[in-house]
């Protein structure tokens, strides 16, 4: 029997329009098995932010877990997060043509052990071990341009991620992207999705609020943690009438390759803390007989 459980994204622009087909057949086979069976499926069944999946699963069907427990899988969730960023500018590099094959793979070499390397905390080396991963994940970053050492890392000129900058200034870029209208707006955060719970299944059939497309995203986070006062270059400038359409564009582009650079970062500020200092990068809630749990991730 096949089974597929990737599902369907259709956006429509005019009038707006956004649906989601997803076949829900996950849940049926997730029927008649423990929670760690459950756990540990979940953490398999999705290839991207596996990690978050996996967490999300565990706290809200083993919500009683230690601080040692919870310190390992925000560890976890953090560095899966800066990898996610890594795999997704490397692509945009290869598709905008800014590096060669032989790059991208040694930029990509090992990236696959990042997150088993972060669940070895309670092994005799650990320390040893997380340095060399944190100094790996600097070096990585540091290659296409980025100092994750700084809160608000600049590209450096020249560098792969400087070009793919200036390649968004261009008049002729053909980036064949309709952007819509509103979608630079007001970032939404986790919690507003959540509350009230009820409607988590219309969200999903039909992400959108009122007609309106909304964002959570590394941008959004980035966004929103500053209070709309973050180094990203012209965040305000999109809703002034003055810009040209590529104006806006480039500028959308821009702000949304940086986002993921400064997002990194944070975690990487995140991960060096104390256990006892890290925020947490995940929620969960009883409601009734359910409890809901969500995970910040890229």
């Amino acid at each position: 029997m096949t089974m597929d459980l990737q599902g369907q994204i259709q956006i429509q622009r005019e009038p707006l329009k956004v649906a989601s087909v997803r076949p829900f057949a996950l849940q049926k086979m997730l029927q008649h098995r423990t929670a760690e069976q459950v756990v540990q499926f979940v953490g398999l069944a999705y290839s991207l932010c596996g990690q978050a999946q996996q967490s999300a699963a565990r706290l809200a069907l083993m919500p009683a877990l230690s601080a040692a427990q919870r310190h390992q899988m925000q560890t976890a969730v953090m560095v899966e997060s800066i990898k996610e960023h890594l795999l997704s500018l490397v692509q945009l590099l290869e598709q905008l043509k800014l590096c060669t094959p032989e790059q991208s793979r040694e930029w990509l070499q090992g990236v696959g052990q990042w997150v088993g390397l972060a669940k070895q905390a309670d092994s005799t080396d650990s320390k040893r071990v997380f340095h060399r991963l944190m100094e790996t994940i600097e070096q990585r970053f540091l290659a296409l341009g980025a100092d994750l050492r700084d809160a608000y890392p600049q590209c450096s000129p020249s560098s792969p991620l400087y070009k793919a900058m200036q390649s968004f200034e261009c008049e002729d870029f053909q980036g064949n992207l309709q952007l819509l209208e509103g979608l630079h707006a007001a970032p939404l955060e986790v919690e507003q999705l959540a509350q009230p719970v009820e409607k988590w299944r219309q969200w999903i059939a039909a992400p959108t609020l009122a007609g309106q497309p909304s964002e959570n995203s590394a941008w959004s986070r980035v966004l929103h943690r500053q209070q709309q006062t973050t180094d990203l270059a012209g965040v305000s400038e999109l809703t002034q009438p003055k810009l040209s359409y590529h104006q806006k564009l480039s500028r959308f582009l821009q702000q949304r390759l940086m986002a993921k650079v400064v997002d990194a970062a944070g975690w990487m500020q995140r991960l060096q803390q104390p256990a006892e200092a890290v925020e947490d990068v995940f929620q969960q809630m009883q409601v009734d007989e359910c409890r809901f749990a969500w995970v910040e991730t890229a």
